[in-house]
């Protein structure tokens, strides 16, 4: 229980692969972020050329009062502005995927001592698209049993300071599982290249390794819920700054996600050795 502790502790120490890893998780979410915000960006220029810059109301206006001609023309351009959205939209994931694809592949390369290579990068993005499947299952199966447990509290009291924390903690639970499932897949699968096998290998490691995976979990749960209570208290501050706010919880997130990442690992399979 010493060597648990200890590990618990030390997993709070700045090493080199915490910072790479978080590093690589920033910039992948700042370069996505940017090129939605680019589209969306662009999108609105296209719908304001359109509209001619008008609310919707007198916008419909200008289509009732206008000639045939007109309103062929702006059908014209309505086609070609759906088309260009859904184009875009398309190449905005597409880039997406290949960008978070690539930090993932970045960062088990490096938690694991590896190198990544064309061949190899390419399947992280096979890996990613089929992981929705599991995603939706999950999701679905999540909130049936939250609707249950819920739902049976419920029966027991009424009392909304018991059914709100608890509601966060189930949600807490349930994210928090899936994300260490998520890593343990991102493991297996950088160690063997075998989509299909690392997607199951994830609830392997989980039942094989159930006496530590439960111990790292109940303290990565118990962890960021004491965070989360000290966000709360500042939650005037961020109500008022709401800006500065979602930064800040964005960056805490992502750090939040490297402590997670690293923490399992090292207890799971790195006995504190990963640096």
């Amino acid at each position: 229980m010493k060597k648990f502790w200890r590990q618990y502790l030390n997993s709070f120490q700045l090493k080199r692969t915490f910072v790479y890893t978080l590093l690589v998780d920033v910039l992948a979410v700042v370069i996505i972020a940017g090129l939605f915000k680019a589209f969306y960006w662009l999108v609105e220029i296209k719908g304001d050329v359109i509209a001619k810059g008008i609310d919707p109301e007198q916008f419909q206006q200008m289509i009732v009062s206008s000639t045939a001609d007109q309103l062929q023309a702006l059908s014209g351009s309505m086609q070609s502005f759906v088309l260009i959205f859904l184009i875009g939209t398309i190449v905005i994931l597409l880039i997406s995927l290949f960008i978070y694809s690539l930090s993932k592949s970045l960062i088990w390369n490096k938690i694991t001592n590896r190198k990544l290579s064309n061949k190899n990068y390419w399947k992280w993005n096979g890996l990613n698209v089929l992981l929705i499947f599991p995603l939706i299952i999950y999701f679905f199966g999540f909130v049936i049993i939250r609707l249950a447990l819920m739902g049976l509290l419920e029966w027991i009291t009424t009392n909304l300071y018991v059914l709100e924390p608890a509601n966060l903690i189930i949600n807490l639970i349930g994210l928090f599982f899936f994300l260490n499932y998520l890593f343990l897949v991102y493991w297996h699968f950088v160690k063997s290249y075998k989509v299909w096998e690392s997607v199951g290998a994830g609830l392997r490691i989980i039942k094989e390794k159930f006496r530590d995976f439960y111990k790292v979990f109940l303290l990565q749960v118990g962890t960021i819920t004491l965070i989360g209570v000290i966000f709360v208290l500042f939650k005037d501050f961020f109500r008022t700054y709401e800006g500065l706010g979602l930064v800040i919880n964005i960056v805490v997130t992502l750090i939040l996600l490297a402590w997670m990442r690293l923490y399992l690992v090292n207890v799971l399979f790195g006995d504190g050795k990963i640096h």
